[in-house]
């Protein structure tokens, strides 16, 4: 099984070339807010995996979304829906995860309003899912925070002092099955508006055998 999950490897890579990618971009103030950060993330995850062969695997990448969107975001807190499907001789999985954004930078509070408003977001998500996270934007990078851990917390209004992951290595344990809801599938992300689970959806595949 070692050599089929090589690919793995790779594709986190390409995650996290996509969130350097943005990162400068919004560094150069071509992105002025969170939802114009996480638009230009999932396009970058999508042109840079869609269509590539990596290691025999055919990787192929869709996006959702829908438009005027904004009282439909509050309803679940989620700004971003992701799912896997996996396809790699008899190795089979579909699953996915919600994400809240937040733009914060290190050594930085958030005001006391934003967090609560935060936690209130992270609550929502996790009456759907456990496997929901909040994606921190910052002008040095991207760190994924789980919401169990920020809605645990009362006053601690800085996401850097919290568990954190680097996004390439959060894709990394997802497609290895260590972060993924399986109730979250493929088939609910064709559903987003209808089931306003979130704003937009990322669906990455992998294909062989």
């Amino acid at each position: 099984m070692k050599a089929q999950f090589l690919p793995f490897d790779r594709v986190s890579s390409i995650v996290s070339k996509a969130a350097k990618e943005t990162i400068s971009a919004f560094n150069d103030r071509d992105l002025p807010g969170e939802e114009e950060i996480t638009t230009s993330l999932v396009t970058r995850i999508h042109i840079g995996i869609d269509g590539h062969y990596i290691n025999g695997v055919h990787w192929s990448a869709k996006i959702l979304s829908h438009q005027g969107a904004g009282s439909e975001e509050k309803l679940f807190g989620a700004d971003f829906l992701g799912v896997v499907r996996l396809n790699i001789m008899d190795y089979h999985v579909e699953k996915g995860f919600l994400v809240q954004a937040k733009r914060q930078e290190p050594g930085k509070e958030l005001s006391l309003s934003e967090w609560v408003r935060l936690r209130e977001q992270c609550d929502k998500m996790l009456f759907i899912s456990p496997h929901s996270y909040v994606f921190v934007y910052s002008h040095i990078g991207i760190i994924a925070v789980p919401a169990s851990t920020i809605f645990a917390c009362h006053n601690i209004q800085d996401l850097y002092k919290l568990p954190q992951i680097r996004i390439g290595q959060f894709y990394k344990r997802h497609f290895y099955c260590q972060i993924g809801d399986r109730k979250l599938s493929a088939e609910l992300l064709s559903k987003i508006k209808e089931e306003r689970l979130s704003t937009s959806g990322l669906l990455l595949q992998g294909q062989k055998g």
